[in-house]
């Protein structure tokens, strides 16, 4: 079975990993969140709100992307938030509940990434115009130890947004980066450090 395992409109698709699948979709607003003991979704506020920020962000800055979306919103007097859970909850539920199966219980934890696509039509599934896709793959908990990084790449082109055509974008400062090296940061023109290709960057004095 191939690492990833991605479930769009409630049917299973393999994918060797969450990149895989990022790249080989339409793009759209996503998020990675963790899963423990296959029950417990990790921050799932946090996350569910970084997607609907993801949505508007992308709406504003990425040529309209989910207007039928928003209109429905503002048809149905509810929230964006809301409906984004209702298309989502149904594929993250088959998709945990799958990996788990196929996982035969070696490890406890899991990787959620939830894809939010604008499709041209209305989704059969949920009666949500998002096309919904969702990877799950197990994780195995590794000790920290230090890595080492270089300083290769400029910041993202739209920051405030999750935006699954990051996972393109960056494939030529992952080209340049040494053997060596555990993660490639993200500057300013200036110099300043942002964040890096894959995780959050803190400096800690």
């Amino acid at each position: 079975m191939a690492r990833g395992l991605a479930v769009h409109s409630l049917e299973p698709q393999n994918f060797p990993g969450p990149a895989d699948m990022l790249r080989g979709k339409p793009p759209g607003a996503y998020t990675a969140l963790k899963v423990d003991n296959w029950r417990h979704l990790v921050d799932w506020t946090l996350h569910s709100r970084r997607l609907a920020k993801s949505v508007q962000v992308l709406h504003e800055e990425a040529g309209g992307m989910y207007k039928a979306l928003l209109s429905q919103v503002e048809t149905q007097g509810t929230t964006l938030n809301r409906c984004i859970n209702h298309a989502l909850l149904p594929s993250l539920v088959l998709a945990l509940q799958t990996c788990q199966e196929a996982n035969e219980q070696k490890t406890s934890y899991c990787m959620l990434v939830p894809l939010l696509c604008d499709p041209i039509g209305t989704s059969t599934q949920t009666g949500s115009p998002l096309d919904v896709f969702v990877l799950a793959e197990p994780l195995s908990v590794e000790a920290s130890h230090p890595v080492e990084v270089s300083v290769l790449g400029r910041p993202r082109t739209i920051p405030l947004a999750k935006f699954s055509q990051w996972a393109t974008d960056r494939q030529c400062i992952e080209a340049k980066k040494a053997k060596s090296d555990g993660e490639a940061l993200l500057c300013t023109q200036d110099g300043n450090l942002l964040e890096g290709l894959l995780t959050n960057f803190f400096v800690v004095q």
